[in-house]
């Protein structure tokens, strides 16, 4: 799966593996704009991309590794 492919947020759970931030100036202002989205393979694995902005523009990227797997709930009294 990739892209606009990936499952339901409702039916999956994920574990953010790790988060790098890269700025190539310092933010100005109280809101960070983030354009974000997120590639997802079959094999679980994933990785959401960021461009950062403030209200100057553009301020640096983000990645995050994601770890991803569906949801096994057990019903209550089970």
């Amino acid at each position: 799966m990739l892209g606009t492919q990936a499952p339901e947020l409702k039916s999956v759970g994920t574990a953010n593996t790790d988060l790098t931030v890269y700025l190539h100036r310092q933010p100005e202002g109280e809101w960070i704009c983030l354009d974000a989205s997120t590639d997802v393979d079959r094999h679980s694995v994933g990785v959401a991309h960021s461009r950062l902005y403030d209200e100057r523009g553009p301020i640096g990227r983000s990645l995050q590794g994601l770890f991803i797997d569906r949801l096994r709930v057990t019903p209550p009294g089970v």
